[in-house]
Protein backbone atom coordinates (compact mmCIF):
# COMPACT_ATOMS: atom_id res chain seq x y z
CA UNK A 1 0.00 0.00 0.00
CA UNK A 2 2.86 2.41 0.84
CA UNK A 3 4.50 1.71 -2.55
CA UNK A 4 1.19 2.27 -4.34
CA UNK A 5 0.60 5.57 -2.49
CA UNK A 6 4.13 6.81 -3.31
CA UNK A 7 3.63 6.13 -7.02
CA UNK A 8 0.23 7.83 -7.23
CA UNK A 9 0.21 11.47 -8.27
CA UNK A 10 -3.05 13.17 -7.31
CA UNK A 11 -4.18 16.25 -9.18
CA UNK A 12 -5.48 18.08 -6.13
CA UNK A 13 -6.52 21.15 -8.15
CA UNK A 14 -8.78 18.90 -10.22
CA UNK A 15 -10.24 17.45 -7.00
CA UNK A 16 -10.92 20.94 -5.60
CA UNK A 17 -12.43 22.09 -8.91
CA UNK A 18 -14.84 19.14 -8.81
CA UNK A 19 -15.84 19.77 -5.20
CA UNK A 20 -19.48 20.60 -4.47
CA UNK A 21 -18.37 23.06 -1.80
CA UNK A 22 -16.99 26.48 -2.68
CA UNK A 23 -13.22 26.63 -2.10
CA UNK A 24 -11.57 30.05 -2.04
CA UNK A 25 -7.95 31.03 -1.34
CA UNK A 26 -7.42 34.43 0.28
CA UNK A 27 -4.24 36.46 0.37
CA UNK A 28 -4.83 39.07 3.07
CA UNK A 29 -8.59 38.76 2.45
CA UNK A 30 -8.15 39.20 -1.32
CA UNK A 31 -9.49 36.33 -3.44
CA UNK A 32 -6.62 34.80 -5.45
CA UNK A 33 -8.33 31.50 -6.30
CA UNK A 34 -11.94 30.34 -6.51
CA UNK A 35 -13.15 26.96 -7.79
CA UNK A 36 -16.15 26.32 -10.05
CA UNK A 37 -18.51 25.79 -7.08
CA UNK A 38 -17.61 29.28 -5.81
CA UNK A 39 -18.80 30.89 -9.03
CA UNK A 40 -22.02 28.86 -8.97
CA UNK A 41 -22.63 29.76 -5.33
CA UNK A 42 -22.18 33.49 -5.91
CA UNK A 43 -23.90 33.55 -9.31
CA UNK A 44 -20.88 34.56 -11.45
CA UNK A 45 -19.77 33.12 -14.79
CA UNK A 46 -16.17 34.25 -15.08
CA UNK A 47 -13.19 34.00 -12.72
CA UNK A 48 -12.33 37.63 -13.40
CA UNK A 49 -15.55 38.68 -11.69
CA UNK A 50 -14.34 37.15 -8.41
CA UNK A 51 -10.55 37.11 -8.48
CA UNK A 52 -8.84 40.17 -7.06
CA UNK A 53 -11.94 41.18 -5.08
CA UNK A 54 -12.06 41.43 -1.30
CA UNK A 55 -13.87 38.55 0.32
CA UNK A 56 -15.77 41.09 2.44
CA UNK A 57 -17.49 42.29 -0.73
CA UNK A 58 -19.49 39.07 -0.85
CA UNK A 59 -20.00 38.77 2.90
CA UNK A 60 -22.88 40.29 4.87
CA UNK A 61 -21.65 43.38 6.81
CA UNK A 62 -22.83 41.78 10.04
CA UNK A 63 -19.96 39.27 9.76
CA UNK A 64 -17.13 41.53 8.58
CA UNK A 65 -15.47 42.03 11.97
CA UNK A 66 -15.70 38.40 13.06
CA UNK A 67 -14.42 37.25 9.66
CA UNK A 68 -11.41 39.57 10.00
CA UNK A 69 -10.58 38.13 13.43
CA UNK A 70 -11.04 34.52 12.30
CA UNK A 71 -8.73 35.02 9.30
CA UNK A 72 -6.12 36.73 11.50
CA UNK A 73 -5.99 33.68 13.77
CA UNK A 74 -5.74 31.40 10.74
CA UNK A 75 -2.75 33.16 9.18
CA UNK A 76 -0.92 34.27 12.34
CA UNK A 77 -1.61 31.39 14.74
CA UNK A 78 -2.10 28.60 12.18
CA UNK A 79 -5.51 27.87 13.73
CA UNK A 80 -8.47 26.29 12.01
CA UNK A 81 -11.60 28.45 12.07
CA UNK A 82 -14.46 25.94 12.51
CA UNK A 83 -17.72 25.97 10.58
CA UNK A 84 -19.75 29.05 11.35
CA UNK A 85 -23.15 30.05 10.02
CA UNK A 86 -22.96 33.33 8.10
CA UNK A 87 -24.64 35.16 5.21
CA UNK A 88 -23.30 36.07 1.78
CA UNK A 89 -24.53 38.05 -1.22
CA UNK A 90 -24.90 36.72 -4.73
CA UNK A 91 -24.28 38.76 -7.90
CA UNK A 92 -27.96 39.77 -8.16
CA UNK A 93 -28.00 40.95 -4.54
CA UNK A 94 -29.77 37.86 -3.18
CA UNK A 95 -28.88 36.91 0.39
CA UNK A 96 -27.95 33.28 1.04
CA UNK A 97 -27.26 31.33 4.22
CA UNK A 98 -23.89 29.60 4.31
CA UNK A 99 -21.51 27.75 6.62
CA UNK A 100 -17.90 28.93 6.40
CA UNK A 101 -14.70 27.40 7.73
CA UNK A 102 -11.11 28.57 7.18
CA UNK A 103 -7.85 26.66 7.35
CA UNK A 104 -4.21 27.78 6.96
CA UNK A 105 -2.76 27.46 3.46
CA UNK A 106 0.99 27.73 2.91
CA UNK A 107 1.90 28.82 -0.59
CA UNK A 108 5.03 27.54 -2.37
CA UNK A 109 6.69 30.89 -1.66
CA UNK A 110 6.14 30.21 2.07
CA UNK A 111 3.50 32.91 2.31
CA UNK A 112 0.64 32.10 4.67
CA UNK A 113 -2.82 32.38 3.17
CA UNK A 114 -6.33 31.23 4.11
CA UNK A 115 -8.33 28.53 2.43
CA UNK A 116 -12.05 29.21 2.79
CA UNK A 117 -14.60 26.42 2.44
CA UNK A 118 -18.18 27.62 1.95
CA UNK A 119 -21.29 25.43 2.02
CA UNK A 120 -24.71 26.68 0.94
CA UNK A 121 -27.31 25.90 3.61
CA UNK A 122 -30.16 28.06 2.28
CA UNK A 123 -32.39 25.07 1.50
CA UNK A 124 -31.46 23.45 4.79
CA UNK A 125 -32.46 26.60 6.69
CA UNK A 126 -35.73 26.77 4.76
CA UNK A 127 -36.47 23.12 5.61
CA UNK A 128 -35.68 23.79 9.28
CA UNK A 129 -38.04 26.78 9.23
CA UNK A 130 -40.84 24.64 7.80
CA UNK A 131 -40.24 21.98 10.46
CA UNK A 132 -40.37 24.65 13.20
CA UNK A 133 -43.59 26.07 11.76
CA UNK A 134 -45.11 22.58 11.67
CA UNK A 135 -44.10 21.98 15.28
CA UNK A 136 -45.59 25.35 16.29
CA UNK A 137 -48.87 24.52 14.55
CA UNK A 138 -48.91 21.14 16.27
CA UNK A 139 -48.41 22.79 19.68
CA UNK A 140 -51.09 25.37 18.92
CA UNK A 141 -53.43 22.54 17.95
CA UNK A 142 -52.77 20.72 21.22
CA UNK A 143 -53.28 23.96 23.16
CA UNK A 144 -56.54 24.68 21.30
CA UNK A 145 -57.80 21.16 22.01
CA UNK A 146 -57.13 21.62 25.73
CA UNK A 147 -58.88 25.01 25.79
CA UNK A 148 -61.90 23.59 23.94
CA UNK A 149 -62.28 20.82 26.51
CA UNK A 150 -62.14 23.40 29.29
CA UNK A 151 -64.82 25.49 27.53
CA UNK A 152 -67.17 22.58 26.95
CA UNK A 153 -67.39 21.60 30.60
CA UNK A 154 -69.03 24.85 31.87
CA UNK A 155 -71.17 25.02 28.70
CA UNK A 156 -72.61 21.60 29.51
CA UNK A 157 -73.49 22.79 33.04
CA UNK A 158 -75.10 26.02 31.74
CA UNK A 159 -77.19 24.09 29.21
CA UNK A 160 -78.42 21.82 31.97
CA UNK A 161 -79.53 24.72 34.16
CA UNK A 162 -81.23 26.38 31.18
CA UNK A 163 -83.31 23.25 30.68
CA UNK A 164 -84.40 23.47 34.34
CA UNK A 165 -85.31 27.16 33.89
CA UNK A 166 -87.32 26.40 30.77
CA UNK A 167 -89.30 23.84 32.72
CA UNK A 168 -90.14 26.47 35.37
CA UNK A 169 -90.62 29.47 33.07
CA UNK A 170 -92.64 28.62 29.99
CA UNK A 171 -92.38 30.58 26.70
CA UNK A 172 -89.47 32.72 27.86
CA UNK A 173 -87.90 34.38 24.79
CA UNK A 174 -84.73 35.38 26.62
CA UNK A 175 -83.96 31.81 27.62
CA UNK A 176 -84.38 30.72 23.99
CA UNK A 177 -81.93 33.43 22.87
CA UNK A 178 -79.41 32.45 25.56
CA UNK A 179 -79.75 28.81 24.54
CA UNK A 180 -79.15 29.67 20.88
CA UNK A 181 -76.04 31.72 21.70
CA UNK A 182 -74.64 28.97 23.93
CA UNK A 183 -75.23 26.46 21.16
CA UNK A 184 -73.26 28.70 18.84
CA UNK A 185 -70.39 28.85 21.33
CA UNK A 186 -70.43 25.08 21.51
CA UNK A 187 -70.41 24.78 17.71
CA UNK A 188 -67.40 27.09 17.47
CA UNK A 189 -65.61 25.10 20.17
CA UNK A 190 -66.32 21.88 18.29
CA UNK A 191 -64.96 23.38 15.07
CA UNK A 192 -61.76 24.39 16.86
CA UNK A 193 -61.45 20.84 18.11
CA UNK A 194 -61.88 19.45 14.60
CA UNK A 195 -59.22 21.81 13.24
CA UNK A 196 -56.86 21.09 16.13
CA UNK A 197 -57.17 17.32 15.87
CA UNK A 198 -58.18 16.35 12.35
CA UNK A 199 -59.58 12.85 12.11
CA UNK A 200 -59.32 10.25 9.39
CA UNK A 201 -61.20 11.01 6.21
CA UNK A 202 -64.74 9.64 6.39
CA UNK A 203 -66.58 9.62 3.05
CA UNK A 204 -70.32 9.90 3.34
CA UNK A 205 -73.24 11.85 1.92
CA UNK A 206 -73.28 15.36 3.39
CA UNK A 207 -75.59 18.36 3.05
CA UNK A 208 -73.45 21.07 1.49
CA UNK A 209 -75.72 23.92 2.62
CA UNK A 210 -75.69 22.73 6.23
CA UNK A 211 -71.88 22.64 6.21
CA UNK A 212 -71.81 26.10 4.63
CA UNK A 213 -74.16 27.50 7.28
CA UNK A 214 -72.04 26.04 10.08
CA UNK A 215 -68.91 27.52 8.52
CA UNK A 216 -70.49 30.97 8.21
CA UNK A 217 -71.58 30.81 11.87
CA UNK A 218 -67.91 30.62 12.84
CA UNK A 219 -67.42 34.15 11.49
CA UNK A 220 -70.72 35.69 12.55
CA UNK A 221 -69.25 37.50 15.58
CA UNK A 222 -66.29 38.87 13.64
CA UNK A 223 -68.57 39.87 10.75
CA UNK A 224 -70.88 41.72 13.16
CA UNK A 225 -67.91 43.65 14.61
CA UNK A 226 -66.87 44.71 11.11
CA UNK A 227 -70.47 45.50 10.10
CA UNK A 228 -70.44 42.81 7.42
CA UNK A 229 -73.48 40.77 6.45
CA UNK A 230 -72.86 37.29 5.06
CA UNK A 231 -75.79 36.06 2.97
CA UNK A 232 -76.03 32.58 1.51
CA UNK A 233 -77.79 32.38 -1.84
CA UNK A 234 -78.66 28.84 -2.94
CA UNK A 235 -80.68 29.70 -6.03
CA UNK A 236 -83.30 27.14 -7.01
CA UNK A 237 -81.71 24.44 -4.85
CA UNK A 238 -83.31 23.65 -1.51
CA UNK A 239 -80.81 20.91 -0.69
CA UNK A 240 -77.54 19.87 -2.26
CA UNK A 241 -75.79 16.67 -1.26
CA UNK A 242 -72.21 15.63 -1.95
CA UNK A 243 -70.06 12.62 -1.15
CA UNK A 244 -67.19 13.86 0.98
CA UNK A 245 -65.69 14.48 4.38
CA UNK A 246 -67.57 17.03 6.49
CA UNK A 247 -64.54 18.30 8.39
CA UNK A 248 -62.44 18.86 5.28
CA UNK A 249 -65.32 20.50 3.41
CA UNK A 250 -65.82 22.84 6.33
CA UNK A 251 -62.10 23.70 6.28
CA UNK A 252 -62.46 24.62 2.60
CA UNK A 253 -65.32 27.03 3.38
CA UNK A 254 -63.42 28.47 6.34
CA UNK A 255 -60.40 29.12 4.08
CA UNK A 256 -62.60 30.82 1.50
Amino acid sequence: MEIIMKNMNFDFQQIIEGSLNANIILDDRIIVYANKASKLLLGYNENDEILGKRFDQFLHPEFHSICKERLRRVTENMEIAPLMEQKMFQKDGSEIDVEIMAIPYKHSNNKMMSQIVVRDITEKKHAQHLIMQTEKLSLIGELAAGIVHDIRNPITAIKGFLQLLKAEIANNTYIDIIETEIQQIEDIANELLFLAKPKETVWQVESLFDILNESVNLFSTEAFKRKININIYTGKYKKLFVLGDKVQLKQVFVNL
